[in-house]
């Protein structure tokens, strides 16, 4: 029975010494072929020899060992598993042996797949297939990447990774040189005011050109590329096209295309027809030479459009096509020329490419003409305004007429009886005139101007009528913000600029109370049916130039005061002589009071002025009564000295108005002055008989305390004295 089994398995002996003879060739194929394969890595890897013809042997004996292989494993499992079915031992490690080779072999595949890709990518970048070529290095750079692969359990394997970054990042270093090479952007330093510019592309490279910035969208760099190049265009082509006077030139040199931009610094704007067309001159010239696709239909000017469009648009509505909206109803009839200009260039954007289908920003703004028109419009009148309110307020110009001197005449009609008294109000001629006064002829100009917006707001369509009266409006209002503090400073320190203000602001709200009215029936229907008035800013404007004056007039009050109180007043009695400052105080005071008279009197309302030089002039003889009132004791030589320095003031105070009867009309103290003059210059029997039992003309003006306490400073106690003191009570 055993050597029938003998018999039986001799065949299956044989067969299993051919399979391990088999593979034992394979494994000595295979280590030579590691062999190899690790001295052309290490001479391309590390040494970095040029092993093109040695790699391709090497992927010839691969394949031939791998076809033996298979050859062998097929062998193992159709005719031996099913023959040495007891043999099951050996075959497993004969199996386990083959798998151990196949293993091996996986790695040397993955390597020679390595070593084929970049020198395939090597091969397409020499042949400027830069696409391609990326494609090779991106799948290398992966098989190298890939977790699940064999290569990195290799001790090379750190090696193979950073040359194949390093491989990786040195194409997109050479993709960046070859484009700055072809595609330029020079500007020099300006001379002689010129500043030039320079987009230079090399010629006879489209399709390079195209598979660099395909290759470079590849590996998601060519977005930055744009931007910087975007940046560059906008900046030192575009917008110096349309901010000042250039000129456009296109030459060829060198087998390079070259568009020369040459701008005057510091210059003016041209006409919108010429910006224009220097523009079309630059579109023109990066369609022929940069508009190229680079993928799914998507060309290069695209790209640059998504990323300058936006900025180019404002800048060329904000600095060109503004400047084109009319500013008159003349003009607007003209501008129809601009919108077909505006559109063949929008057009010609969105032909080709720079323009996208859904971007209609400026010929959107060009052909909303009626709101650019009432913009532009109100723009120009608040500009001119402001131009206006920044003038000098010493610029003036007399208006307005004297007032009558009787304003107001009541009359009873003949026969009618007393009971029945109705009294007939006859109002002069002149009586609702602006009274005569000087006023800045900038504010003439202002009032000219809201009269020409009026007249033009009646003679304008519903949209640009509404706009035109709210703008007048809005120029009193800024007329309230910007005065005041433009001119703060002199309005501050200068009187005669804050009565002229008082009167600029009077005069303008004097005509506002029916300057709406003068223009209502006239104005489109949508204007008459509002409240078409400037009611509402006569009291603000009012309040501003009262609130001015009064500050000025409190400043030269408080001046006065001070004067007084430096005067020596205050120190009366204390010496049987006054001091030399007192003489020289009332002088320093009346002439500043003259002053006044000299910049106001010609300047203000006569009425006006004599309520503020009477309102000073009062304060200064208020402070003197009250100095005098205050004293304990007067020496008789004081009081002498007080009728002469106070007679000063009482000669020259009247020369402060028109007639110096009016004195006692703006000044309420006066008469108590003149008065205190009296007293102190007069004996006790004069006091007594000018007292007359509570009668006379000085109880009229003083208190009992007051002539009480003015009899004990100026006499001795005496018995007159005592007997004038019983009198007056």
């Amino acid at each position: 029975m055993s050597s029938f089994i003998r018999e039986a398995l001799r065949p299956g002996k044989f067969i299993a010494d051919d399979i391990d003879g088999k593979i034992r060739d394979i494994t000595e194929k295979s280590y030579s072929i590691k062999c190899e394969l690790k001295e052309v890595m290490e001479k391309q890897q590390i040494k970095f020899y040029s092993t093109l013809d040695e790699s391709q042997i090497l992927v010839d004996k691969a394949k031939s060992l791998r076809g033996e292989m298979e050859s062998l494993q097929n062998n193992i499992d159709g005719e031996v598993k099913n023959k040495l079915t007891s043999s099951t031992g050996e075959m497993k490690r004969l199996t386990e042996a083959l798998q151990e080779v196949g293993l091996m072999l996986n790695f040397v595949n993955e390597l020679v797949e390595l070593d084929k890709l970049q020198t395939m990518a090597k091969e397409k970048q020499n042949e400027k297939i830069y696409y391609e070529t990326a494609e090779l290095l991106k799948k290398a750079f992966v098989l190298i990447q890939e977790p699940t692969n064999f290569i990195h359990k290799l001790d090379i394997y750190p090696i193979l990774r950073d040359n194949s970054t390093l491989q990786r990042e040195k194409f997109i270093y050479d993709m960046s040189e070859i484009w700055k090479a072809c595609v330029q952007i020079k500007y020099d330093e300006p001379q002689d005011g010129i500043k030039i510019t320079t987009l230079k592309v090399k010629t006879g490279c489209s399709e390079e050109l195209r598979q660099l910035v395909m290759a470079l969208e590849y590996y998601k760099e060519l977005n930055f590329k744009i931007n910087r190049f975007g940046s560059h265009l906008l900046s030192h082509l575009l917008e110096p096209i349309i901010l000042s006077e250039c000129v456009v030139l296109n030459a060829v040199e060198n087998n390079c295309a070259l568009l020369e931009v040459q701008c005057k610094r510091d210059s003016a704007k041209l006409s919108f027809p010429k910006t224009l067309e220097n523009l079309m001159n630059v579109f023109d010239f990066l369609n022929e030479h940069l508009n190229f696709k680079i993928k799914d239909e998507v060309r290069l000017l695209e790209k640059i459009g998504c990323v300058t469009s936006d900025e180019f648009c404002d800048c060329f509505i904000k600095n060109c096509l503004s400047d084109t909206v009319p500013c008159s109803s003349e003009e607007l009839g003209q501008f129809d020329e601009v919108i077909q200009q505006t559109e063949a260039f929008q057009k010609f954007l969105m032909e080709i490419g720079y323009f996208s289908l859904q971007k209609d920003t400026i010929i959107g703004y060009a052909r909303n003409v009626d709101v650019l028109f009432a913009n532009k419009l109100c723009q120009n009148i608040l500009a001119k305004s402001r131009n206006i309110m920044q003038e000098f307020l010493h610029e003036t110009v007399e208006v307005g007429l004297e007032l009558p001197t009787n304003e107001l005449l009541i009359q009873q009609e003949d026969n009618s009886p007393l009971e029945s008294f109705k009294p007939t109000v006859l109002l002069n001629a002149n009586t609702f005139h602006y009274p005569k006064c000087s006023i800045s002829l900038s504010t003439v100009k202002l009032l000219k101007l809201l009269n020409e917006v009026l007249e033009q707001a009646v003679n304008s369509k519903e949209l640009c009528s509404a706009r035109l009266f709210h703008t007048a409006r809005n120029v009193i209002e800024l007329y309230c913000s910007i005065m005041p503090l433009h001119h703060k400073e002199f309005l501050e320190n200068i009187p005669q600029q804050s009565a002229i203000f008082h009167n600029n602001c009077m005069y303008l709200a004097h005509h506002l109370l029916t300057l709406g009215h003068e223009y209502q029936d006239r104005l489109p229907s949508i204007l008459q049916e509002q409240m078409t008035t400037f009611v509402d800013q006569v009291l603000v404007l009012r309040s501003i130039g009262t609130n001015i004056f009064l500050k000025q007039m409190q400043k030269q009050r408080d001046q006065l005061l001070e004067i007084v109180r430096d005067s020596g007043l205050h120190s009366i009695g204390a010496s049987p002589e006054l001091p030399n400052s007192t003489e020289k105080g009332m002088r320093q005071c009346l002439r500043q009071l003259e002053l006044l008279k000299t910049v106001w009197m010609s300047v203000l309302p006569y009425n006006v002025y004599c309520k503020s030089i009477g309102s000073h002039l009062n304060s200064f003889v208020e402070e003197l009564i009250f100095r005098v009132l205050g004293a304990e004791d007067i020496p008789s030589s004081t009081a002498v000295q007080l009728v002469t320095v106070f007679g000063v003031v009482s000669g020259r105070a009247p020369q402060l108005f028109r007639e110096k009867g009016e004195i006692f009309m703006h000044v309420k103290s006066w008469p108590k002055f003149k008065e205190l003059i009296l007293v102190l210059g007069s004996s006790l029997r004069d006091i007594d008989g000018r007292w007359a039992d509570g009668k006379g003309p000085l109880a009229d003006i003083f208190q009992v305390d007051e002539i009480r306490k003015l009899i004990l400073a100026l006499f001795k106690n005496s018995e007159r004295r005592a007997a004038t003191l019983r009198q007056i009570k």
